[in-house]
């Protein structure tokens, strides 16, 4: 047994209330469940039950036997004084309040349906990675729809939280913030972390006094990013490499440099090499450098689009390393990572500003752009398209991705609406 299925069956009120008492035989009737908490404290506030002839408001706490009150510590924990109803599996001890009074119990387990159980047991014990996978075509459509828009609304949350941290790094500066993130989403997971640094280590404010000279930016982030510290290839290389002998010392930024062996190549396609990324960043940065205003003051998610397609200065056009040039031509930023840096940098900056300023009309603009973009195909949207639950847009495949996450691999189907209503049967 455990408390998150009597999470469940509370919430759900799936078991027999008909002459429902309290381990001492008061009768109880329940007017409202109260408001679950997911913080700390009692399982549900504010719920309304009456027992015996007096009606109480407060809160309820759930445990899976009575005796967990101790092991928890409630009873030295103020929070807890106002609970005015136990509801455990098994009522194995009897729990006094700070007054010396029996704090009312109903104990559950010859309360609840034998199949209800059997259901969660069979649902959350399987060994399928989507524990719903073979159930999926009994669901209700709602709960899926339903679930879809919270999982998507948590995702963008989570996502949110990595902008509102940059942003207290950075002494709430919302464009260096926005800088850093979108070099973060450069790194596409793999170098997402030698990208942060790189941002950091080489100031936007410094970039920006060399907007329209390419190549003085190339050299500032080539060289911050370790990449200059060796001997030259070609005459591009040593440029590059004296442009930052020149502009280090003018901008303080010896010894920022981060470790060549930070950056990972295994398993990349060339496209997504350290060094063409870093070409691509800098050549957006040199169009670019209002990214803050760009990305939260747009007014068409295609121009949005188009403004990141950058191409990279020539040399790269034909190179994948320094000094190496090859026969097959890049064509700068494709679309797939374009609408990558989207859905990773600019809808949770728009998320995280429109609740910093507690302005709807920047939430509607990420939501404009997640209902724009086509779905992402990947392991994980793959498994839910075999099930028969298809996305049509990147609203609907950030919500399939975060359910598989936080809801399928962690077993929480409980706290899924998918899993409860096959549960429930409802």
């Amino acid at each position: 047994m455990k408390e998150s299925f009597l999470h469940f069956i509370w919430q759900f009120q799936q078991f027999d209330k008909s002459k429902l008492r309290t381990t001492d035989g008061e009768l109880v009737e329940i007017f409202a469940i109260g408001n679950h908490n997911t913080d700390a404290g009692p399982d549900f506030k504010n719920a309304k039950i009456r027992i015996g002839k007096i009606i109480w408001h407060g809160q309820v706490e759930i445990h899976t036997s009575s005796s967990h009150w101790k092991l928890h510590g409630h009873q030295d924990d103020r929070a807890y004084d106002n609970v005015v109803l136990h509801v455990v599996w098994e009522n194995d001890e009897n729990i006094y309040n700070k007054e010396g009074k029996l704090i009312p119990t109903v104990e559950l387990k010859d309360k609840i349906p034998s199949d209800l159980l059997t259901k969660c047991h069979e649902l959350i014990n399987s060994p399928e990675l989507i524990p719903c996978s073979s159930q999926i075509h009994h669901a209700n459509k709602m709960n899926v729809l339903s679930m879809q828009q919270q999982a998507t609304i948590e995702r963008l949350k989570i996502k949110s939280e990595v902008v509102v941290e940059l942003l207290n790094r950075n002494n709430m500066d919302w464009e260096d913030t926005t800088y850093q993130l979108l070099a973060k989403n450069f790194g596409f997971k793999i170098n997402s972390e030698p990208f942060l640094r790189l941002a950091q280590n080489a100031p936007l404010k410094y970039l920006k006094k060399h907007v329209g000279n390419l190549l003085q930016i190339e050299a500032i982030l080539f060289g911050v990013a370790g990449l200059l510290d060796q001997s030259p290839k070609d005459d591009y290389h040593s440029f590059l490499m004296n442009e930052y002998v020149f502009l280090s010392k003018k901008y303080s930024l010896e010894g920022n440099e981060i470790n060549e062996s930070s950056w990972k190549h295994l398993r990349l396609r060339p496209g997504n090499f350290p060094a063409v990324r870093i070409s691509q960043f800098a050549a957006l940065i040199n169009l670019n450098p209002h990214l803050f205003d760009s990305f939260t003051n747009f007014e068409d998610v295609k121009a949005l689009k188009k403004s990141l397609r950058i191409k990279p200065s020539d040399y790269w056009k034909t190179h994948y390393h320094f000094g190496k040039e090859s026969k097959r031509q890049l064509k700068g930023m494709g679309m797939n990572s374009v609408e990558n840096l989207l859905i990773n940098t600019t809808v949770p900056l728009l998320v995280a500003y429109s609740q910093h300023l507690d302005e709807p009309k920047y939430m509607d603009k990420a939501l404009l752009i997640l209902e724009s973009l086509k779905p992402e195909r990947n392991h994980i949207t793959n498994r839910w398209q075999e099930m028969g639950i298809s996305s049509v847009n990147a609203f609907e495949s950030q919500a399939l991705i975060e359910m598989y996450n936080n809801y399928c691999l962690k077993k929480r189907c409980l706290s899924c609406k998918i899993g409860v209503g096959l549960i429930s049967g409802k």
